[in-house]
């Protein structure tokens, strides 16, 4: 049982795990701060390899497909990469970290590797892959599976302020409000609506907007999302008006969210 430092918040304290499971990394490869180190994936996992490895590291790198998720990391000092402009960089790296959850994100790496260098394994596929495993052999690289990290540094992290897990927030919601902060999800990421909807069609989610507005999920096995102004009449959807007290606390978690990431903005 370990005991959350006082100076770490709740919201902060629930990436302990995948922080820990990041910055244990450095307890299975050695990085030094001249070692140059890739992380390929800009997802959270990926972004938290990145900052972890900036802390033992000059010479770090993220390799994503989203310029606004690498922002969190290029804060760190980070060196953000598109996916696009990485095979500038091929055969560069004594370190690559594979973080992706994509097969692809494999043969990436091994571009990516100088001969000799060492592969860090993050991601698990479903089913079968196919890995062009005579690249390893050729270019002798060793291949090191990394799952879990020990919590103890993690929340010595946190509790330091040397990683940022607060831009990872974008939202806040009451338990009671759970269905409804899927339902955001399903309008927009950014809360503006007209988004996509991973769900499928005829999801029942109670999606709290403004005063007097809904949300209708397209049937038949379509997956667009709209906004429906007092109320949606197509045929066979399926719409749930938003109450003014909903509506009220989405305004308010989302003022709180953005008080959040300005106080990490000037810590930064």
């Amino acid at each position: 049982l370990l005991e959350v430092p006082e100076n770490v918040s709740n919201e902060q304290a629930v990436f302990t795990e995948p922080l820990a499971a990041a910055y244990g990394i450095l307890e299975q490869v050695e990085v030094h701060p001249e070692t140059k180190v890739a992380v390929i994936g800009d997802g959270k996992l990926g972004i938290l390899c990145a900052q972890a490895m900036t802390l033992a590291s000059r010479n770090t790198f993220l390799i994503g497909k989203h310029q606004d998720k690498m922002k969190v990391a290029e804060a760190k000092g980070v060196e953000g990469v598109l996916l696009q402009d990485a095979p500038k960089l091929n055969r560069t790296f004594d370190v690559v970290i594979e973080a992706s959850g994509s097969e692809s994100g494999f043969a990436t790496a091994l571009d990516l590797l100088k001969p000799r260098g060492k592969l860090v394994l993050k991601s698990t596929f479903q089913g079968k892959t196919n890995l062009e495993m005579w690249r390893v052999v050729v270019d002798e690289i060793t291949i090191v599976g990394s799952r879990c990290g020990r919590f103890a540094p993690a929340l010595e992290l946190l509790r330091d302020g040397k990683v940022d897990v607060d831009s990872f927030i974008s939202e806040e919601f009451d338990l009671n409000d759970g269905v409804a902060a899927v339902g955001l999800r399903v309008v927009d990421p950014a809360g503006r609506g007209g988004g996509r909807s991973r769900l499928g069609a005829g999801v029942d989610v109670p999606v709290p907007l403004g005063p007097g507005e809904g949300v209708r999920l397209a049937p038949g096995g379509g997956e667009t999302a709209t906004r429906c102004p007092g109320g949606c009449p197509a045929a066979g959807a399926r719409w749930w008006p938003a109450t003014r007290a909903a509506s009220e606390r989405l305004s308010a978690r989302r003022r709180r969210a953005q008080s959040r990431r300005d106080r990490v903005g000037r810590t930064n």
